[in-house]
This record gives C-alpha cells, sequence and structure tokens, in this order.
C-alpha cells in the first residue's frame, strides 16, 4: 500500500516569484479555545451513514436484529476450520450488528485483495469512515499533506477473538503482510500514513469510554497547539458474535451486563443491562475560530471536558457517585458553563441495576453545587436505540447529540415506563426524555448539553457540547454565471456510483451552487478518471448528472477522461498516459483560463483540461463567499475481504479424494496428505513430525477397496504390515498410492501395498497387506458387556501427558475418547469404552473406520507394560471389518502369549457397540516399541557448513569485443591491486578502477568484460571495531551505485573477499569484518541477478591470476573459498546434537552472565531458562530505543536471578565497553557472555540507505565485537552469539541480517583462534518468540524449520554444556528435500493450480509474454482482470509483494529477472518488454516460459499400459496422465 498523495509531480521550480505560499503552523497553545466538530461519519448497526442513524433514532426504532446470514456463515466456516461444529442458533450473540465486517475497498486505497485479507476489519473500516469524515469537512485534498493533523482512536479489544488470532488459527501460512495489518495502533497510522499527516496518532484504551476520552484528549492537542486538526474516532466490531462455550471460543460477557431480551431499558424498573452494538464514528475536530476563518461548517462545539478515575470504589468495575460528580464539576468549570445552561445529558447509560442510579447520583452531586432546581434538564442515551458500542459508545452518544442539535430535536430515550426504584427523579435536576420533542423554543437559541462516558476500566469522561452558531450569509455575487463541478474516481465504475449519490443528493437538498462547486473543488482528491460538468443551476447540474448516468456522450457541457502518469519514451503508447512534460502544459493552459473570468466557453475548455489530467487552481477559480459544506462522500465499493481458510478440514478425510486408475491386473488409488488440509496429520505427531496414524492408512485401504468394487460391507484384510510411517512434515504434501494387484496373490487374496516418495524421489513401502477376495457375510456373536465389566476389576486410567512424554502429541479427537477401561489381575484382559466428543459425533458417517477413534483403542493398551517408550502399531495379523464405526464404541483386549516383553506385544480385539454388538475384529494386533525411529527422514538436530574440495578454474577466455577487454576494479584492494592490475594487462585487459560510489566513470550501462568488487585494506593495525564497519558501509555504498548506472558484465561481477570464515581449521584466525562482506554479497546474489555476482573468499596467498580465471569462468558456483592452491566449496554436513531433557545444563558460574538483547521476547526465554538452571547475576542489556521505564519481558521484577537490566546502544562500542566496566565494578568479574541483541532486517537493499542498512547491522556485529573486545580479559566460561540461519542459507531481503550473523559466526572462530570460548549458534527461527515471531515470518516451509521456544532452549543446554561441538552449528533440523521426479511434478501441480485465468487490458495484442507477465502479476496480487499500463504500486503492490513476485518470475522464467527489474519496470507492458528482449523474442511470440507445446493425439493400447506402468512404479502421477491419454 502506497501514500495516495505524493509530491513526486510538484515542479517547486516553477513557482512565480510573486506567488504567495501560505504556510500552516499548529501555533501556540490556547488553553481555553473552543473546538468545533466540522465534519463527521459513521455506520452503526444497518445504518450505512449519520443520516440512515439519525432516522434511527429519531423514529424511535431500536437496532437489535439477528446476525446476518453472510456473518453467520462466516462463523460456521471458521469454526468448521477450527474443527468445531456450528453453533446452535440460541448461541449466535445477536444486536445491533454490521451487515458485513468482510467488505471493504481495497482497490479504491491502492491495496491488493492478499493484504486486504491479512488486515483486521477494524482497521479497514476505521480507514473508509475517516476519509468520509475529512470529506464531509472538505478537507480532503492535496493541502493536508505534510500538516500537523492528529489522529486519535478510542479503541478496546479485550473480548472475543480478534483476527490475528483467527488467522493464525486457519491460515498460519499468511503472509508476512498480515503482521502490519493486526497491529492495533495502525488502526489510525494507516490513515496518517496515506495521507502523509504529520500530527500525533495514537491509540486510546479506557475500554468502554475510549471513545469520549480520545476526544477530549484531541481537543486538548489542539489547545496545546500539538496539531491544527484532529481526526476522531472509534471502532467496535466483534468478528466472532457467538457466546462462548466449554471450548473457550467465542465472546464470554460480564456478569448482568446483557439484557435477556436485547432491549436497553436505561433507568427503567426494569432494567437488566443492554445489548451488543458494532459500528464506527469518526469526527474531524479543529479550533472554533479558525474554523470560522477557513469556511467550514461547524457542526456543533466542544466547550471544555474533563477526565477522571472512580479510585477505589465497590469493586474494580463498579462506578463511584463521588468520581462522576467531580468530574462533571470539572467539566462545566472547564467549559465556562453554569450547570442550569445545560438542558440534556447524553448518559452513559448501560441500563444496570447499580450503574444508573451512580450515574443518576453524581449528575445530581455536580449540580447541587450550583443551583437547587429540579426537573430542568433532561436526560436519555442512544444505547436504548442500538445497544451498547463498547469502546465506541461515547461517540455514537457524541453523533446523537450533534445530530440532535443540527435538527433541533431530542430523540426519545426507549424503553422507559416506571423509574428504577433507587432512582427519586423528582428530586434530582434531571428528567427522563422519554418523547421526541423540539429542543428549544427559539430557532436562535444555542443549545447545551453534556455527555458522559463511563469506562469498565474505571475512567470516565465528560464533555461540555454546545450548539454551532448560525451561519450569516455570506456576501455572494449576485449573478456568479456558469460554474465548473469536478468530480474524480480511482475507476470509471466509481466515478459512476458517485454521480448516482450525487443525483441522489441534489434531488433532496437545495444547496447554493457556489458553495457545492467550491467543496467538490477544493476539498476532495483529485483522482485519474475525472468527469467535470458546465452548468448555472441545480437544475441544469441534474440533467448533466443524469446525461452522465444514462452514458449519453457528445454532450457539450460534460468532459470525460483517464489519464495516467508516465516516464514517457518511445514504444507503444497507452492513449491515458500523461508525460510531466504534457501535465505541464496541461496546468499551463488551465491557470491561464483562470486569469480572467472564463466564460462558459472557458469553462469547458477548462473541464477537459482537467479531465485530461491538468491540476487545477480550484481556489482561484471559487466564487467569492463560497464556503465549505457537508457533500456525499465517495461511495466505496463493497468488495468482500475475508480470510480463506486455507487449513480447512475436508469430509470425509484423504479417501474422500481418492482418485482411481483402472487396468486389466493393477488398480491404484491415489491421494495426497498435508498436515494443513487434514487433521488426521495435524494432529497426531511424533517429535513433532505429523504421522499418519495406522489406522488411516486401514481407512485408505477399506475405503479405497470399496470403491473399486474389492469388497463390501464386510471384508478382511490379512497380514497387514507397516514398514515405514508415513510422515509428512508441516508445509510439505505428499502423494500417496494404493496399489491392489490381484495377479500377486494366490486367487484367493490380492495383495495391497500402501506407497509414497522418499525425499530422494524413490518409493516408500509404508504398508502391505492381504485382501480377502470371498465377502465376509457371518457376524460373530455379541459380547456380553456387563458380564466383562463384573469380572475385569482393576481400573485402568490414561494420561494423555504420558503421550506427549514420549513424544506423542494427539488432538483432542484422541485424548478426549478414551471414557475409561478395566482389567484383570494380570493385564492379560481388557476392556476399555470410548466415545467420540460430542463435536465429533457427525463425522462417523465420513468414515468406515475414523481413524482417531480406531487408533485410540486399538493403542490403548500401549502404555500398559512399559512407562518409558512409545509403542507404534506393528502389525494386524487379521482385521474384519463387519460395519463402521459408532460414535460409541467397546474395545474388548486378550493379550497373546507370543508377545515379548519390552520388545513387542500382540493382542486378539474384539470391538463392539454399546450393546456388545461386533462391528470389527483384529487378531494378532502387534505394536513394536518406537526407540531409535527417525520419523522426518532428517537423522536429528545439527548441521554444519562443512567444505568440500573443487577443481580450480580453467582459465578460459570469455572476452568478446574490443569494449569487452575492459575490466571494471571497484573498492579498495589494497595491496593486491598493483599485482591485479599488472596480471590484467598482462592478459591483454583494460581496465577501469573506481573507489566510491559516487565516480561517474562507471557511465550508465556501460559493458565490461567482467567486474570485480572487493574492500580488502591492509588491515595490520587497524582496530576490529573500525575493520567490521568500513568494508561493509563502503561495500553497501559501491553496490548501490552500480545497482543504479546498471553496467553490463559479460563474464560477472566476482566479489572478492579476504579470510572471511575459517575453511580448513589450520589458516590464521579469520576476519569478521571480511565475513560482513561476504555475507552482504552472498545476498546481493539473489537481489542483483542481472549483475551476476560470485563471490570468492581468499587467502593472502592467492594470486591475482586466479582471481581472474574465476571471474571469466562464469559457470563456477556461486560460492567459492581459496586457500592456497585448493579451492573449496561450502556444504550442508550434519553434526548431530542431543537435546537436553529439559533439567540438565550447563554447570552455573559464580560471576555476573552478561545477556545482550536480554529484555526482548527471545533473550526473556533464554534468561528465564538460565534462572531455572540456577544461573545469577544474569544483567539483561537493552536497547535505548525501548522505553527507559518499562519493564523488561524478564527482569528482577520476575526473578532475583536478574541482577539488573542495563540499556545502551550496541552499536556504538564506546557505550558498550562502559558499560561492561559499570558490570564488573558492581558484580565482580564477569563468567560468560550472551549475545542476542540484534534489528530484523526487512527489504531489499534497492529500497535501503546505508544508513538503514547499517542501522540494522551495527547491534548485532559491531555489538558482538564491542563485547569481545569489552570481556577480552576476563575468564570467560563461555562466549555464545546468537546467530541465525541466515548466514547458513542466504535468502532475499536480508542483507544486513545476514552480514551481521555473518560476521558473528566468523568472531567465533576468530576468538577459538586465540584459544577464547566461543560459541556461534545459527539459529532458525524461534516459534512464539524473538523477530521472526514479531514480524510474523516464522515460515514452516523452511528447509530449517522453526524451533519451539521449550526445543530451542534445550538445544542451548546441551551446545553450552556439551563438549565436541564445533565453534558454529546449526542446531535445527533439516525438513527432508523432494527428489527431482517429485519437484517437477509438484512444481507442474502448483503452476496448475496457481494458474490465473487473467484477462489483459490496454493491448492491441497479447502475446505469450504478454499473457505470461499478466499470470504472474494477478499471481501475486490475486486478481483476475488487470490493465498493461496500471503501476504496480497502485495497485497495492509493496516490498513483501514484489519479493513474491520474483519468486513465480523464477519459476516461469528462471534467473531472467532481478529485484531492481521489478523496482525499473513497474507495469506489465514495460516488465513484458524486459522479458522479450532477454528471451530474445518478439511480444507476440508463442513460447514464453519455455513450455512444451501439448501433446495431441489419442494413445494406443501399448502407451496406455506404459502409462499405467508408470503410474504403478511412481515415474508420472495420475494427474500427469491427463493430458497424455
Amino acid at each position: 500500500m502506497n501514500p495516495l498523495l505524493s509530491i513526486d509531480g510538484l515542479d517547486l521550480a516553477d513557482l512565480p516569484e510573486d506567488t504567495e505560499v501560505r504556510i500552516d503552523h499548529s501555533g501556540p497553545g490556547r488553553e481555553n479555545v473552543p473546538v468545533a466538530i466540522i465534519g463527521m461519519s459513521g455506520r452503526v448497526g444497518e445504518a450505512a451513514d449519520l443520516d440512515q442513524f439519525w432516522e434511527m433514532t429519531v423514529r424511535g426504532e431500536r437496532g437489535h436484529r439477528e446476525l446476518s446470514e453472510e456473518r453467520r456463515a462466516d462463523v460456521d466456516a471458521y469454526l468448521a476450520a477450527r474443527g468445531a461444529p456450528p453453533p446452535s442458533p440460541e448461541r449466535y450473540w445477536g444486536g445491533t450488528r454490521l451487515p458485513s465486517v468482510a467488505e471493504f475497498d481495497y482497490r479504491f486505497f491502492s491495496m491488493s485483495r492478499q493484504e486486504a485479507r491479512a488486515v483486521d476489519p477494524d482497521q479497514r473500516i476505521f480507514l473508509e469512515t475517516a476519509w468520509a469524515a475529512l470529506e464531509d469537512a472538505g478537507h480532503l485534498n492535496a493541502e493536508i499533506q505534510g500538516q500537523k493533523v492528529g489522529v486519535y482512536v478510542g479503541m478496546s479489544s479485550d473480548f472475543g477473538e480478534d483476527y490475528r488470532t483467527m488467522l493464525q488459527a486457519v491460515a498460519p501460512d499468511a503472509p508476512e503482510i498480515s503482521v502490519a495489518g493486526n497491529v492495533k495502533s495502525i488502526i489510525g497510522s494507516r490513515i496518517a500514513y496515506l495521507l502523509n499527516l504529520r500530527g500525533p496518532s495514537m491509540l486510546i484504551d479506557t475500554a468502554c469510554s475510549s471513545g469520549l476520552v480520545a476526544v477530549h484528549t484531541a481537543c486538548r492537542a489542539i489547545q496545546r497547539g500539538d496539531c491544527g486538526m484532529a481526526l476522531v474516532g472509534a471502532v467496535n466490531s466483534d468478528l466472532l458474535p457467538v457466546v462462548a462455550d466449554g471450548s473457550g471460543i467465542g465472546i464470554k460477557d460480564l456478569q448482568e451486563t446483557s439484557s435477556r431480551d436485547g432491549h436497553t431499558r436505561t433507568f427503567d424498573r426494569r432494567s437488566d443491562g443492554t445489548s451488543a452494538a458494532e459500528g464506527c464514528v469518526v469526527f474531524v475536530l479543529k479550533a472554533l475560530d479558525r474554523a470560522q476563518r477557513d469556511g467550514d461548517t461547524v457542526h456543533a462545539v466542544i466547550l471544555g471536558g474533563a477526565v477522571n478515575q472512580d479510585g477505589a470504589s465497590n469493586g474494580i468495575t463498579a462506578p463511584n457517585a463521588d468520581a462522576q460528580a467531580d468530574l462533571i464539576d470539572a467539566a462545566l468549570a472547564d467549559a465556562g458553563v453554569p450547570a442550569e445552561r445545560i438542558s440534556f445529558i447524553e448518559a452513559h447509560g448501560t441500563a444496570t441495576r447499580l450503574g444508573d442510579p451512580v450515574e443518576i447520583g453524581g449528575i445530581e452531586r455536580a449540580f447541587s453545587r450550583h443551583t437547587s432546581r429540579k426537573q430542568f434538564c433532561g436526560i436519555g442515551t442512544v444505547k436504548t436505540n442500538i445497544g451498547h458500542m463498547d469502546n465506541a459508545s461515547g461517540l455514537a452518544g457524541l453523533a446523537k447529540l450533534v445530530l440532535s442539535m443540527r435538527h433541533r430535536t431530542l430523540p426519545a430515550s426507549l424503553g422507559f415506563e416506571e423509574p428504577n426504584p433507587n432512582i427519586a427523579f423528582p428530586l434530582s435536576p434531571v428528567y427522563v426524555n422519554d418523547r421526541t420533542v423540539p429542543w428549544g423554543s427559539d430557532p436562535s437559541e444555542t443549545l447545551y448539553a453534556g455527555i458522559s462516558s463511563f469506562g469498565l476500566s474505571g475512567t470516565n469522561c465528560h464533555l461540555v457540547v454546545r450548539s454551532a452558531d448560525p451561519e450569516p450569509e455570506p456576501e455572494r455575487v449576485a449573478a456568479p454565471g456558469p460554474v465548473l463541478f469536478p468530480l474524480s474516481a480511482p475507476d470509471i465504475a466509481g466515478l459512476r456510483r458517485l454521480v448516482e449519490r450525487y443525483r441522489e443528493f441534489l434531488g433532496g437538498h437545495r444547496v447554493n451552487l457556489a458553495d457545492l462547486c467550491h467543496t467538490a473543488s477544493t476539498g476532495r482528491v483529485h483522482h485519474r478518471v475525472r468527469a467535470a460538468f458546465v452548468c448555472e443551476d441545480e437544475e441544469e447540474l441534474s440533467a448533466l448528472l443524469a446525461s452522465f448516468a444514462d452514458g449519453l456522450e457528445g454532450v457539450d457541457d460534460i468532459a470525460t477522461g483517464e489519464f495516467r502518469l508516465t516516464a514517457g519514451g518511445g514504444g507503444r503508447r497507452d492513449p491515458r498516459s500523461l508525460t510531466a512534460d504534457e501535465k505541464k502544459r496541461l496546468d499551463r493552459e488551465a491557470a491561464r483560463l483562470l486569469d480572467g473570468a472564463p466564460d462558459r466557453e472557458g469553462l469547458r475548455r477548462l473541464a477537459r483540461l482537467y479531465a485530461r489530467g491538468a491540476d487545477v487552481d480550484w481556489q482561484r477559480g471559487a466564487a467569492p463567499g463560497a464556503r465549505r459544506i457537508s457533500l456525499p462522500t465517495y461511495p466505496f465499493e463493497p468488495l468482500r475481504c475475508w480470510l480463506r481458510a486455507d487449513g480447512r478440514e475436508r469430509l470425509g478425510g484423504p479417501a474422500a479424494e481418492l482418485r482411481l486408475v483402472r487396468s486389466l491386473d493393477v488398480d491404484i488409488a491415489v491421494c495426497r496428505l498435508s498436515p494443513q488440509r487434514f487433521w488426521e496429520l495435524s494432529e497426531h505427531r511424533i517429535d513433532g513430525v505429523s504421522v499418519l496414524p495406522g489406522t488411516g492408512i486401514l481407512e485408505l485401504i477399506v475405503q479405497a477397496a470399496r470403491r473399486l468394487g474389492h469388497g463390501g460391507s464386510g471384508m478382511t484384510l490379512r497380514n497387514l504390515r507397516f514398514t515405514t510411517p508415513l510422515a509428512v512434515d508441516d508445509g510439505a504434501e505428499s502423494e500417496v498410492h494404493i496399489v491392489f494387484d490381484p495377479a500377486g496373490g494366490t486367487g484367493d487374496v490380492s495383495e495391497v501395498t500402501v506407497a509414497t516418495r522418499s525425499a530422494d524421489g524413490a518409493w516408500v513401502r509404508n504398508a502391505t497387506a492381504e485382501l480377502v477376495v470371498e465377502p465376509v457375510t457371518e457376524v460373530p456373536e455379541p459380547i456380553d458387556p456387563e458380564g466383562l465389566r463384573g469380572r475385569l476389576v482393576r481400573e485402568l486410567d490414561y494420561d494423555d501427558q504420558l503421550d506427549r512424554s514420549k513424544g506423542l502429541t494427539l488432538g483432542e479427537r484422541w485424548t478426549g475418547s478414551l471414557r475409561g477401561g478395566r482389567a484383570d489381575a494380570g493385564l492379560t484382559e481388557m476392556l476399555y469404552e470410548l466415545e467420540l466428543p460430542t463435536r465429533y459425533h457427525g463425522e462417523t458417517d465420513d468414515y468406515v473406520l475414523h481413524p482417531a477413534l480406531l487408533d485410540t483403542l486399538i493403542n490403548a493398551a500401549n502404555s500398559l507394560y512399559d512407562d518409558d517408550r512409545l509403542y507404534l502399531p506393528l502389525s494386524y495379523g487379521s482385521l474384519t471389518v463387519h460395519g463402521p464405526l459408532p460414535a460409541r464404541v467397546l474395545a474388548h483386549f486378550r493379550k497373546r502369549p507370543t508377545s515379548v516383553e519390552g520388545r513387542l506385544y500382540a493382542f486378539d480385539v474384539t470391538v463392539t457397540d454399546p450393546a456388545g454388538r461386533v462391528v470389527l475384529t483384529v487378531e494378532n494386533y502387534c505394536i513394536k516399541s518406537a526407540v531409535d525411529l527417525d520419523l522426518g527422514g532428517s537423522g536429528g538436530y545439527g548441521y554444519v557448513q562443512g567444505y568440500r574440495e573443487v577443481d580450480p578454474p580453467t582459465g578460459a577466455d570469455t572476452r568478446v569485443g574490443a569494449e569487452a577487454g575492459r575490466v571494471l576494479l571497484c573498492g579498495d584492494f589494497g595491496p593486491m591491486l598493483d599485482p591485479l592490475i599488472g596480471r590484467l594487462r598482462s592478459e591483454g585487459y583494460d581496465h577501469l578502477h573506481v573507489s566510491a560510489a559516487d565516480d561517474d566513470q562507471v557511465g550508465e550501462g556501460r559493458t565490461f568484460a567482467f567486474g570485480i568488487i572487493a574492500d580488502t585494506p591492509d588491515h595490520d593495525t587497524t582496530p576490529l571495531t573500525e575493520r567490521v564497519v568500513g568494508p561493509v558501509e563502503r561495500t553497501v555504498s559501491l553496490l548501490k551505485g552500480l545497482a543504479a548506472r546498471r553496467p553490463e558484465f559479460t563474464g560477472g561481477l566476482l566479489a572478492v573477499t579476504r579470510s572471511a570464515l575459517a575453511v580448513t581449521g589450520e589458516e590464521p584466525a579469520p576476519d569478521p569484518g571480511q565475513a560482513g562482506v561476504l555475507g552482504l554479497m552472498r545476498v546481493a546474489t539473489l537481489e542483483y541477478r542481472t549483475l551476476g555476482i560470485r563471490c570468492v573468499d581468499i587467502d593472502e596467498r592467492v594470486p591475482p591470476k586466479v582471481l581472474i580465471a574465476e571471474a571469466r569462468a562464469t559457470a563456477r558456483p556461486p560460492l567459492l573459498f581459496h586457500r592456497e592452491d585448493r579451492c573449496y566449496e561450502p556444504v550442508v554436513q550434519r553434526h548431530a546434537i542431543v537435546p537436553g531433557d529439559g533439567t540438565s545444563g550447563p554447570v552455573p558460574p559464580d560471576g555476573a552472565v552478561v545477556i545482550s538483547g536480554g529484555t526482548g521476547g527471545l533473550g526473556a526465554v533464554v534468561a528465564r531458562d538460565l534462572a531455572r538452571q540456577g544461573f545469577q547475576n544474569l544483567v539483561l542489556l537493552g536497547s535505548q530505543r525501548e522505553e527507559p521505564t518499562s519493564d523488561p519481558a524478564f527482569g528482577p521484577q520476575d526473578d532475583p536471578a536478574v541482577a539488573e537490566v542495563v540499556r545502551l546502544d550496541m552499536g556504538e562500542p564506546g557505550a558498550v565497553e562502559r558499560t561492561v566496566r559499570g558490570i564488573r565494578e558492581r558484580h565482580g568479574r564477569i563468567s560468560g557472555v550472551i549475545h542476542l541483541a540484534g534489528r530484523p532486517g526487512i527489504g531489499f537493499l534497492h529500497t535501503k540507505t546505508t544508513d538503514e542498512f547499517m542501522a540494522v547491522y551495527r547491534p548485532k556485529a559491531l555489538g558482538g565485537v564491542a563485547l569481545h573486545n569489552a570481556t577480552r580479559d576476563d575468564d570467560l566460561r563461555f562466549f555464545v552469539a546468537f546467530s541465525s540461519v541466515s548466514g547458513f542459507l542466504p535468502g532475499h531481503g536480508q542483507t544486513d541480517y545476514t552480514a551481521a550473523n555473518l560476521v558473528l559466526d566468523s568472531l567465533a572462530q576468530y576468538r577459538s583462534a586465540q584459544n577464547l570460548p566461543a560459541l556461534s549458534i545459527q539459529w532458525p527461527a524461534w516459534r512464539r518468540t524473538g523477530m521472526a515471531e514479531r514480524l510474523g515470518a516464522v515460515d514452516e516451509e523452511e528447509l530449517f524449520p522453526p524451533l519451539d521456544p521449550a526445543e530451542g532452549t534445550d538445544l542451548l543446554r546441551a551446545l553450552m554444556a556439551g563438549e565436541g561441538h564445533p565453534t558454529v552449528v546449526m542446531p535445527g533440523r533439516k525438513r527432508p528435500a523432494p527428489g527431482a521426479a517429485q519437484s517437477s511434478s509438484q512444481t507442474g501441480k502448483a503452476d496448475m493450480a496457481d494458474a490465473r485465468s487473467v484477462v489483459l487490458y490496454g493491448l492491441d495484442h497479447v502475446g505469450a509474454v504478454e499473457q505470461a507477465v499478466a499470470e504472474i502479476w494477478a499471481r501475486t496480487l490475486d486478481v483476475a482482470e488487470l490493465d498493461a499500463y496500471d503501476e504496480f504500486d497502485h495497485l497495492g503492490g509493496n516490498s513483501l509483494l514484489t519479493s513474491q513476485m520474483l519468486r513465480h518470475y523464477d519459476e516461469r522464467f528462471p534467473n531472467l529477472m532481478d529485484i531492481t527489474d521489478l523496482f525499473r519496470f513497474t507495469t506489465i507492458a514495460d516488465q513484458a518488454a524486459c522479458v522479450a528482449s532477454r528471451l530474445g523474442a518478439e511480444g507476440d511470440g508463442d513460447g514464453a516460459g519455455g513450455d512444451p507445446a501439448p501433446t495431441t493425439g489419442a494413445a494406443g493400447t501399448d502407451d496406455l499400459d506404459r502409462l499405467l506402468d508408470m503410474v504403478e512404479q511412481g515415474e508420472i502421477t495420475v494427474e500427469e496422465t491427463r493430458g497424455l491419454l
């Protein structure tokens, strides 16, 4: 999403010398200045705007309704995705509900639908309402940009589910853009970002009073001069409006606050609470004198107010009459209004038996201090119409009050028949206004009112408001003549909706035409789709609007057009394109027309210029005396943007998706499994890996056999054996084949094989069985449940924690199904009773053998004999299905004498319904110990970067042409420069050496044979801190300078570092600064592909000829290390780490332990675990960016093991040195250092300044070096650096972060070479804590998946306590990589799954390249229609989506585009031209993407047999046969 108002096109140099430039300052504070409400907008329940809200209120209607069908469907879908049944009708929580919380005009705000879906509905609702409020105020124009406009949002979300929780529940792999979309404080900041508002933006949470407290806060800010204008609003919605049940899903209300029938009867004897209400109200505020000066419409005036706290009362949520009295007294004093002048009070009025009398008592006490009059002031509350809008309730009341003043009418407070017996109204200054009556007898009388809002938090607010002064009639020109009325929208559909809204408005309102045109022209943003109407009166304007709506063309007084600013240039030209020069010409022509008083023909010309794209100085063209008035606001398009339950379960489980392939002899059933889609996997985990239970495999076999006709209602399987667990990693998907081979059997049976592909692409057998061909017709005799219960007297307990301790994690379908068990004394006979949890009873209709129920019963005896081991199914001797499993079953076990204690147990099992009727029998069911079972195929935790020797470069010369013989040398080569230049010359190369980024010798687009970039100065005497900063900082500047000039390197660009890392273990200590450069360049190879960057790290003894040979050898690996005459390539190698058991760890030292970054989430996890181990004197170092007075996540207030918290800039070595010295003075010796400090690196280097890069790099890299220097003389027991897997496996957008982490890796090796303790841990992401979690960047699909916090701390204990670990280690577990065959097939399927049917506009002819690029855009933005000349950012594109687009390009056109291309070429047309030029193809060619032409023709019998054989062998999948048959 991008700011909607841009100054990019503003030519400040073009201002005439005598131009008067008005600069608005918020000015000095004026404490008593009244504040005007100059704009307002809102939606409450089904009232789409405040006009409808007023109509509902004044007619005495209640807004309480049942939940809309759309929202019920969304609730049901969400609950289904969570595995919960639909709520019963009484659980839906009705009220004054918004018809939809999913609708949002994301296109208007330049968002993609993907991003909009990830944004909290409260943010979306507030954004549209705030926009409308500014339009209503007539201040939504370019002049607002950069002004001190504040945004104050009253927000509280203490009840129910928030959108972030819902997203994480149903779409855990939601994109990173969902993070900002669900940060509460961004509710107000988003409008500030869009419009570049520079005043304060804050969220105010005082519970129910939040909205009104926000108004008071904004008024004070205006009076102090903090801002000149303020947006104030509040939004409230319940995303899951159902009453909470035992599952914890839904809203749990406070006791005695909800009305039984949904009616709010404030102050009545029958009052029993209120009901829920949803909506959003936003006001625009400005100092009254300035509003009058600027010609604003004043709706009402806030004279003063006060905020206070209940303090001590009857309970923390109970009100306090004395505090409320003091509040009202203070507000009256602040406003300077005597109590007797107040004629109405809009009460808080929640209709509770306690709250109502307290509120009246507070008013009585306050007023009695000023007057003894009784019954002179009306009181009421809008809650009797709509219910309680929670944090927005005060603003709903304020909206009602302002509208009542405008219409000079007091709506009735509903439901008041008999007063609350605890309120003596006759003795009170107030009476309940129970009828709709006129307010005031004299139309010129100023009306005064108060409004109260009391928070559940005890924070109260009261404001004093008066009606607006009558607007004096301005001096107007008698006959203004024709006027120009402009309208605009982002697209033609929006413009048509806006025209219809104005037609409706003019049909019901009489307005001054000059005011109308002035407000529409100066008070609105002017979009690119425009219409302008020349008219002399309202009737003519209405007729012109009707002509536009009817599509009439050729009307002289109507000008329409659309424009798009472009850079210009040759080639195809969009007819809507407008270059900057052309726009300036239009602007000048428009200005000349305004020099005089244009007649009708002049206004027609001005209208045409405006429609073409001219910026018009509307203030110059305004009629004298014209003022701002309230006009229709933009009609947003209600586009549905709701979370997609990607993880929603499918009825019937995996078997429901079986696809069948049949041949003469072999039948195959195929399905695909993933934990995201099937609870059978996601809720059944062993050691964290999703494993399909054996009963899930059994269900697949039974269902497939039935569908293939191999069995009836009864069937028998013999010798069912499980050979390899069917494990599927999170984020992965496995293709499963169930193969029935009658020819492999004896005639009486059919052989069954269940197989999946392994990580290397080979097929893995998971299970085999024999299916008895003859169907089963005879049913065994029932068992006697009561007789068994009487005979088996020993009760058996089930403890799911025992399963967890063995590594088995199960969902509720398992843990909630076992009701109890009984056994004989010798545990040779058992009876178990099981029942699925009630919410899952309906699932039994979709299964023959419900996998969770059967798995629970068949494994019920697994823990009877060995508490220390996990047992898994090994085999079924014979299993006979007599009928489907009901939701409630009995399981009768008999232990077989063939069992082998401690290794294998065998049973005969009979499963019956509750009456004892047999549904399943199993003979010789065997379970086997799962000790040493490697489910993930990864071999456990622990990897390191190893090195394998590779051949040196061949030295082949690739020079072509004269200019290609020049070599570009960039940077500081130190003593290596002269020998390198000499070698280049001896080999016939010319050279150009630039040492700074601003050197213009490189030129634009110049071609070189190759380039070499380095920063390897002589470091003999340079301090380590300087070596870590200087080379990296200079290389960033050099690289950005190169990317900007875009030279072409025939042989690529070789990035050279020197001794960045230890490779052989025999070389001298590495240079951490060079490691930083290497980390930077490793990511740059991904981000700047057109530069062709490859990295080479050398030592002092590598001669220049090797560098030149490497530079010329373009097919070499992307990273190589040269040590003397040998060359090495990095590889991933296993280094086993056995995690601690949660109790063992390193011996706590006796000195202080310094933990940098210790005040963050990850630091708190580590510090807390160290404290558990007995560590003392923990000193936590935190960032100065945090609030100095805020407590850390874990600190002295939590555990005395934390000695102190110190805040400092870790990127400042001097500060680190002083801090460490102080720690040593206060705590004695320092025994250990754990360096966690760091900041996340987000965004491509192309989008960052050098300062932004260094702000991420310095705290981690320089902070680590500074800690090393400061503690070098301490006798440390350990020095642990928290590095990252990004240094192990670099990725896009992480140049700064990767560089910093590689510094830490090198620093650890540097210390180790000096025999100092050192350990650098290249952590994967941690779930639920740390940077990745805060940024929503925890990616379960990474090659090394994230770690749970407990998993991470166990690994840390093992690494700190163990010996023999390398200095740098990556402790994660590797996700099995798909084999080549699987990768290609999955890629093909992914392409088919993600294929977009996209319609491309704007081109005369759409070729294959253009279509391919359009499909990439459609897939990135999740749209179905695109224009070839639309700018990416105008469609909602941003850096995160740009990264996603690059991945899509890599799938379609591997390595053809890099990230800078996507920032340079920002339309489909431009990108298609770039792609075509690099492919060497014309834009209308047919070979985009290199896709093969489709095969046509029918397959013969041999072909069919071959295809079936290939399917069986796993060479192709079933889907891939479709286009071949």
